[in-house]
């Protein structure tokens, strides 16, 4: 009796998990779609969603906060720079220091001075008590959004000594 109750939580929460991966699937296809963009890869993580248009260089994420969704757009383009801010306290235990992470986000800066530095929320402790993939998730999204700005730095430097050498 116990086992089958054990059972069916877990096929709820199964169930529940994959009811909540679908919602995100088709707010960030919605997202995309508001800009004109399609969704060239993505990843899953447990409350986020990241997507990228590899043509129109823009990210895309769906952030779940209890009973709602968060979304954002990142025009790579109009970046200026990308990092991975970690915050969190250290304490010492037993004469062993001990990293409790706190809150990740990432940060995306703007070439407009004037346009303020977009952060987007990752995972924080306050919300869910344990990392469920989000430190190996928003690594390897900063990732590939840096190397994506800075493939559009290239590609502007390279234009402009094209053009200037035309002339």
């Amino acid at each position: 009796m116990l086992a089958s109750v054990c059972l069916l939580m877990a096929e709820l929460i199964y169930f529940k998990r994959k009811q909540i991966s679908k919602i995100m699937v088709k707010q960030l296809s919605q997202i995309a779609d508001q800009f004109d963009c399609s969704i060239d890869e993505f990843e899953i993580g447990k409350d986020i969603i990241v997507g990228m248009d590899k043509t129109k260089i823009m990210m895309f994420v769906v952030k779940r906060r209890i009973n709602e969704f968060e979304s954002y757009h990142i025009n790579l383009s109009e970046s200026k720079g990308c990092r991975v801010l970690g915050h969190g306290t250290k304490t010492v235990k037993k004469n062993k220091e001990e990293k409790q992470i706190e809150r990740l986000d990432l940060e995306f800066e703007s070439k407009d001075p004037c346009v303020k530095k977009q952060t987007i929320n990752f995972y924080d402790f306050d919300e869910t008590t344990s990392l469920n993939g989000e430190l190996e998730l928003i690594r390897k999204w900063g990732k590939i959004a840096k190397e994506a700005i800075k493939n559009l730095k290239n590609n502007s430097t390279i234009n402009l000594i094209l053009n200037e050498s035309i002339h």
